[in-house]
């Protein structure tokens, strides 16, 4: 998507592992001294995904449902096949 706008951008250049900690999104747990993904990483991921899945021509309204121990969407889409 950012090679679209430009064909300079410094991301474009990085691994995706570079990517992420450049936006911040792989941080340094200082109680455990561990690595990894960070929640709002996770956050991102389900929102662009429920964005580029959504059937728009349903007046369904999207929702992200946050609990203490899972988060949730309810999202209008059309199904195309089916998975495994």
């Amino acid at each position: 998507m950012t090679r679209v706008r430009s064909n300079v951008y410094p991301w474009l250049a990085m691994d995706d592992e570079e990517l992420l900690r450049n936006a911040g999104l792989i941080l340094l747990d200082h109680e455990s001294r561990r690595e990894g993904i960070t929640l709002a990483a996770i956050l991102r991921e389900i929102i662009s995904n429920s964005l580029a899945h959504r059937d728009y021509s349903s007046g369904y309204v999207a929702k992200m449902i946050i609990e203490k121990e899972k988060i949730a969407l309810e999202n209008s889409n059309r199904t195309h096949g089916y998975g495994n």
